[in-house]
């Protein structure tokens, strides 16, 4: 896939956002729907559990002076996996997903480095994910619920909990190699780190009982300092997601 040369940039999301999804669905050319299928088969080969699924790709994008307003079409997993790996120009999925980055009562930052089992295995990475058909009500995407159904899916934590005293859409993500758009989310807790790890712990025995992996391999409970921060950045670049950098930066300021 082309890299976009487009620098990150996190803006202050101060305006409505509109998500809607206009029902059509995207058909690639044969050819292109032959090479996704070729991807998809390998792609199983390395992570079998992969499944798929819908997804939502933007087909249009407008700012005004006081909104947002996203249009989307609906497509599958096997597009999304081939636009990563491959240029595919005018056809290219193009993402939109929240992901939510926590902020304990002490003052620790907390995210994740995904799980083997995972499409993007390695990573590290805020709570999130992309659209899906539970997020729709009617034509509307809920952002909010997108994006607090991943916190519980993935962190067992539960953003309208009395304990949380602020969750909402701190930034909007947009440029960087992959191009993807990320309406970035941040959740003030009240717990302290040691009370969202023994809560964590206790998620990860239920999913267990369950027969369940979870979705992070590993967890970071990480200083919100520029000192902790910058160390953690040079120590981890390679495997950040790419909003990472930028989003931990600006909130250690």
């Amino acid at each position: 896939m082309a890299a976009n040369t487009t620098p990150v940039t996190l803006t202050p999301i101060t305006k409505q956002l509109h998500l809607t999804f206009t029902g059509d669905k995207v058909t690639l050319p044969d050819d292109l729907q032959q090479q996704a299928e070729e991807n998809w088969q390998k792609r199983l080969q390395a992570s079998p559990r992969l499944f798929n699924g819908e997804a939502f790709t933007v087909t249009k994008f407008d700012e005004t002076e006081s909104d947002i307003n996203v249009e989307l079409a609906e497509t599958d997993y096997k597009h999304v996996m081939l636009s990563e790996a491959t240029d595919l120009g005018e056809y290219a999925f193009r993402v939109i997903h929240a992901a939510t980055l926590v902020i304990t009562g002490d003052n620790k930052l907390v995210f994740g480095e995904m799980n083997s089992h995972t499409a993007r295995a390695g990573i590290i990475s805020c709570s999130g994910g992309g659209i899906d058909r539970g997020d729709l009500r009617g034509n509307a995407v809920d952002m909010d619920y997108s994006a607090a159904h991943e916190v519980r899916e993935e962190l067992g934590l539960d953003p309208h909990d009395p304990s949380t005293s602020r969750f909402f859409p701190a930034y909007l993500k947009t440029g960087g190699p992959s191009g993807r758009t990320t309406v970035l989310y941040e959740l003030f807790t009240s717990l302290s780190s040691d009370e969202v790890r023994k809560n964590y712990e206790q998620f990860v025995a239920t999913l267990a009982e369950k027969g369940e992996d979870p979705e992070y391999q590993q967890i970071f409970y990480l200083d919100n300092t520029s000192e902790a921060v910058e160390k953690f950045i040079k120590q981890h670049e390679q495997h950040l997601d790419e909003y990472m950098a930028a989003l931990l930066r600006i909130t250690a300021d």
